[in-house]
């Protein structure tokens, strides 16, 4: 995912509003949108600026290739991937007192359902809303659509805290059936199953949509994000099935892989056999857990039994260059 929003940042481009008319060695029309709120004298502190040593802004700003005019297109010439926007963006936050930089734009509507619930000057760490949002590319047009043809990779990882080596093999991310077999062909098959490996398949990448609610969640007082009507309502009951399938379809490769190993001589037909029986016993198992208990529907009136659903999406952009 990494590489694909960056490649999403590369490719960003924002309007251009900074002041003009400074002349060339004022650099002020270049970093702040009104050149009045240029701070010079502030000191300006960042990894990315000679290893974290503090500098006035005005010898920052020198050193960071800015001119007499807003740069608000392509990629930084010394920060690749790093655009040129963000780049200035950056800068503003602390060279400039509105923290609007020349390459500002009211981004409101790209993040908020509504625009009116934006929070351009809240905190979003380390920088404001306004910032963090320009910087993950977020533009006045929501853009809510997947990134096309991306998938996170499937991984095959052993369990608590084992060790086998065979997990981790490119191979062995291929399938689950893939995953198992290096279950046994390395260290695992132990009774507490320390050494197992586990499968899990990449899902679809779900681009500027995931990047936008995750914004919003910080910046939208709470409310809906400009993807809001994009993302996909969940059905409680085709969820609930959808983990329960996979949780038996697990229990299912694992069951082949140990009947395999314990019966070498075993047939097809055989270590099938063995996996459809712990498939079906995982969802009888998983309709067991759901069903209501009949005790406590049969105490009487004012007694309810209710199944909730939660369904959480973690948003973990690991692209940024700070710690989300």
């Amino acid at each position: 995912m990494k590489s694909s929003l960056l490649c999403l940042l590369a490719t960003t481009t924002t309007v251009v509003h900074g002041d003009t008319g400074c002349a060339e060695a004022d650099k002020s029309c270049g970093v702040c949108l009104v050149k009045g709120d240029y701070t010079p004298d502030e000191v300006y502190t960042s990894a990315e600026n000679n290893g974290g040593t503090a500098l006035t802004c005005k010898a920052a700003v020198n050193g960071g290739k800015f001119t007499n005019k807003a740069q608000c297109t392509g990629v930084h010439p010394d920060r690749g991937p790093t655009t040129w926007s963000a780049w200035t963006n950056a800068f503003a936050q602390k060279c400039c007192s509105s923290k609007k930089s020349a390459c500002w734009e009211d981004i409101a509507a790209g993040v908020c359902k509504d625009k009116a619930d934006f929070t351009p000057d809240a905190v979003f760490s380390p920088a404001t809303c306004d910032a963090m949002a320009a910087h993950m590319g977020l533009t006045a047009t929501a853009q809510c659509g997947p990134d096309p043809g991306t998938k996170e990779p499937n991984t095959c990882k052993v369990k608590k805290n084992g060790a086998n080596d065979e997990c981790a093999k490119e191979a062995s991310k291929v399938s689950p059936t893939a995953c198992a077999d290096a279950t046994t062909s390395g260290k695992g098959g132990a009774s507490d199953g320390a050494n197992d490996c586990e499968f899990e398949e990449g899902e679809d990448t779900k681009g500027f949509t995931k990047i936008t609610t995750y914004v919003a969640a910080n910046c939208c007082g709470g409310k809906k994000s400009a993807c809001a009507a994009s993302e996909p309502k969940v059905d409680a009951a085709a969820a609930k099935k959808a983990a329960d399938e996979k949780k038996a379809k697990e229990a299912s490769d694992k069951a082949k892989a140990d009947f395999k190993k314990s019966n070498p001589n075993a047939t097809d037909a055989e270590v099938e056999a063995a996996g459809k029986k712990a498939f079906d016993a995982s969802i009888a198992e998983s309709a067991g857990a759901a069903a209501p208990s009949p005790g406590t529907l049969s105490e009487g009136a004012g007694h309810h039994a209710g199944i909730t659903v939660a369904v959480s999406i973690l948003l973990a952009v690991t692209c940024f260059v700070w710690s989300m």
